[in-house]
This record gives C-alpha cells, sequence and structure tokens, in this order.
C-alpha cells in the first residue's frame, strides 16, 4: 500500500468487515443478550458490578449469571470478582475517556466509544489523544450518531484480527492498535509502521458498530432501558425506558407535596418536604434517557505497541 490515504473508509467493505467481526463474537441466546446490557447500563453507573446484583438486574439465578460470564472472554475483575471491565468498557483508567452524566468511564479502544451509546442507553462525551501527533481529540457519541467531533477530519486506524488472538485477548491483540487521528496524515506514520492497519472515517466505525450491535442484540432489548433507582423505590416501582418521562413528570408536577394517590405502591414513601422533592425531581430528570445503577481492580492493560 503505498498511498496510505487511500485506506480510509471508502475502500472497505462494511459488510464483509461486520460479518468477519461476527463470526469473531460470541453468539448471544436472549439470556445472555439481557445479562450483557445489563452488565453494560450497570457498569456505566462508574462502580464495580456483583454477580448477585446483575442477577437481580435480569431476573436470573446467581450461579446462572456466574456461569454465564465465567465463559465469556473479556470480563475483568476485581480482588471481590465484581466486574469492573467488560466488552469494551471499564471503570478502570485508560487512554480513551468518556464522561457520561457526570460519570467518569473509559473505553478499550477508539473504535469502543462509538458502538458503547446504544449500548448502555446514553450520550457519552469523549476524550482521547491522537496517537499521531498527540493532540487533544473530542467528540460526542450519542445512541444515534456522532456529534461535535474536534477535528472533523478525525479518523481511526483499524485492524482485521485474528480469531485465537483476539479471543485470548483481545485488548492486545486488537485494542492496542485502534486509535484516533486527528487527520489522514496524522496517521501516516503509524500506517508505515503497522502495515496490516488501515483507516475507517468517523462515520463508518460508528456505521460499523451499530450494524454489529443490530446483529447481535435484540431491538427490543437496545431500545428497553430498565433504570435501578439505587434504593429510592422499592423493586416494584422499576421502570422501563419508555415510562420514565410519565413518571418523572408526574412527580415533578406533585412536587412531591401531595400524596401520592396510589400512584406508587403503598410502601412508596410521600415527600413532604419541598427540598427533598426537589432533590428527587432533580435525579429523576438524570434519570430520563439513561438506564440502570449498581455501587477498582483487575488491571486492563494500557500500553501498547
Amino acid at each position: 500500500m503505498t498511498d496510505h490515504t487511500s485506506a480510509i473508509a471508502p475502500r472497505v467493505d462494511l459488510d464483509a468487515l461486520s460479518a468477519h467481526f461476527l463470526r469473531l463474537f460470541l453468539s448471544l441466546d436472549e439470556k445472555d443478550q439481557n445479562v450483557a446490557l445489563a452488565l453494560y447500563r450497570s457498569l456505566s453507573q462508574g462502580h464495580p458490578v456483583s454477580a448477585a446484583a446483575l442477577a437481580r438486574a435480569v431476573r436470573l439465578p446467581e450461579d446462572d449469571v456466574v456461569k454465564r460470564l465465567s465463559g465469556w472472554p473479556g470480563v475483568y475483575y476485581d480482588k471481590s470478582r465484581h466486574v469492573i471491565g467488560f466488552w469494551g468498557l471499564t471503570i478502570m483508567p485508560m487512554p480513551h475517556r468518556l464522561l457520561s452524566d457526570g460519570i467518569a468511564l473509559y473505553a478499550w479502544c477508539a473504535w469502543d466509544t462509538l458502538f458503547l451509546p446504544e449500548l448502555i442507553g446514553g450520550t457519552l462525551d469523549v476524550e482521547s489523544t491522537c496517537r499521531g501527533t498527540g493532540q487533544a481529540v473530542r467528540l460526542t457519541a450519542t445512541p444515534t450518531g456522532v456529534h461535535q467531533a474536534d477535528s472533523a477530519e478525525v479518523v481511526l486506524s483499524f485492524l482485521i484480527p485474528d480469531s485465537d488472538r483476539m479471543n485470548a485477548d483481545v485488548i492486545a491483540s486488537f485494542c492496542h492498535y485502534v486509535h484516533f487521528f486527528r487527520s489522514p496524515q496524522a496517521a501516516l506514520p503509524w500506517l508505515a509502521e503497522h502495515r496490516d492497519s488501515f483507516l475507517l472515517s468517523l462515520a463508518d466505525a460508528y456505521a460499523l458498530g451499530r450494524r454489529i450491535n443490530s446483529a447481535r442484540y435484540d431491538e427490543s432489548l437496545l431500545r428497553r432501558t430498565e433504570v435501578s433507582t439505587n434504593g429510592f423505590f422499592p423493586p416494584s416501582a422499576r421502570l422501563h425506558v419508555e415510562h420514565r418521562f410519565v413518571f418523572a413528570m408526574h412527580l415533578i408536577q406533585l412536587q412531591i407535596a401531595q400524596p401520592t394517590n396510589g400512584l406508587f405502591p403503598h410502601d412508596f414513601p410521600t415527600f413532604r418536604e419541598r427540598e427533598r422533592g426537589q432533590i428527587l425531581c432533580k435525579y429523576l430528570k438524570r434519570l430520563v434517557g439513561r438506564g440502570g445503577f449498581e455501587p477498582p481492580t483487575n488491571r486492563l492493560k494500557v500500553g501498547g505497541p
């Protein structure tokens, strides 16, 4: 490949590329999908996730959840066997920094930052570094697209991974080769040193992630984000995404100063103090458009070639 700028996405067959990755990735049944998405959304709250909490979230026996997790590559634990890293997302510091509703998270590679928003059900403000120049790369990734990319020419280095190496250590064999560059020109030295690498445009990298998400997860599961209320409400008050906005608006209109009149279960507390009501309303507003809650430390490798 003599003209490295020609390695940008238009030469890449996204159908073939997504098919290759789908052959590498585990096939997930419906319970697997529920566990994976619940784990993503719990981990996105910035805390380690226990098997017990995950089992409660998906309403499966804990030993069932433990068995599934133990059979999956790319699951990282702390000393208490709580999950701290999972399939592209971690709460341990790594070069690709994410901010999700004020919560600091991290991605294993540049591509992860683009497909994670759909899986966690929220927006990610991404801050990383151009591998070629050392300058900052910033963008906002949502479940529907990428916005406010700085610079507008941002591209990603990419690699077609080997199946055995990827399953043995996805971070070392794949993630360490997938970086942001502020422009195709900034990537030329990297491409010269890594002959198997090529570039993807930001748009095509995002589209590739969406294709793989859609193939691996049922559409209804991707669109259904269940809210854990972190102790504010009893378990029976958990809401699916389609109910959250109405629920929050009801409380805000009530100003938490009126009895709930049967709107909530009998053990739901009646808040009569305006100050507590305002705090709860702020909390509920944060839940609109988000999902999941659970309270770093198998070490994830941060380096790379």
